[in-house]
């Protein structure tokens, strides 16, 4: 059974883009942020603030597509000191040949594990993928790092969100979590939640 490693991150989603933006499953499509994704950003940043100066030089761990680098870079413009790690794993879900169009009502489908769209993934082969990933992320954060930081997709939270028994609901875009655990208890607040759309 696929379990996620006890211990605390922050979880934080990238920008808008226009695909975000005209709901397009945009998956493994490179898309830039928007004006509004750069935007929110710069607020996400603000949230993150107080994590980024108390706790010395952190760690931002993040996926290989665009929309992820470009976030990431905003972050690291009012925090130079802020060290950056890429990870293919925590690129979005390859949606095959619902790239580019609408996600409903296909989605909800996919995230019950009763679909897979051709030449894509699976619900439970991504997941593994990236809960995999994030595991190995959090091990090494364990021994200096003590909350490292992952900015992800909709898909990623939708993983995690599979994996910790909760309700799959989407994060909106530059939505900042803290996932943690507190007396041996899962704890998962929001700091903010940007609007924005489901891919």
């Amino acid at each position: 059974m696929l379990k996620l490693e006890k211990h605390s991150f922050i979880f934080l989603r990238h920008g808008q883009t226009d695909a975000n933006l005209n709901e397009v499953a945009q998956g493994q499509l490179d898309y830039p942020l928007n004006p509004l994704g750069r935007q929110q950003m710069v607020e996400a940043t603000h949230v993150l603030a107080p994590y980024l100066s108390a706790l010395g030089p952190q760690t931002i761990h993040t996926s290989t597509l665009r929309r992820a680098k470009e976030s990431v870079k905003i972050i690291k413009s009012y925090f130079p000191q802020t060290k950056i790690k890429y990870h293919e794993d925590l690129s979005e879900a390859h949606w095959g040949v619902k790239t580019g169009k609408s996600p409903h009502p296909w989605r909800k489908k996919w995230l019950g594990d009763k679909y897979v769209p051709d030449r894509g993934i699976s619900f439970l082969d991504y997941r593994t993928r990236v809960v995999n990933k994030i595991n190995h992320i959090l091990k090494e954060a364990a021994l200096h790092d003590p909350v490292p930081i992952i900015l992800g997709h909709g898909g990623t939270w939708w993983a995690l969100m599979r994996v910790l028994g909760r309700p799959i609901h989407l994060a909106g875009n530059a939505s900042v979590m803290l996932v943690s655990y507190e007396y041996g208890r899962l704890r998962i607040r929001t700091l903010t939640a940007a609007t924005g759309k489901e891919n």
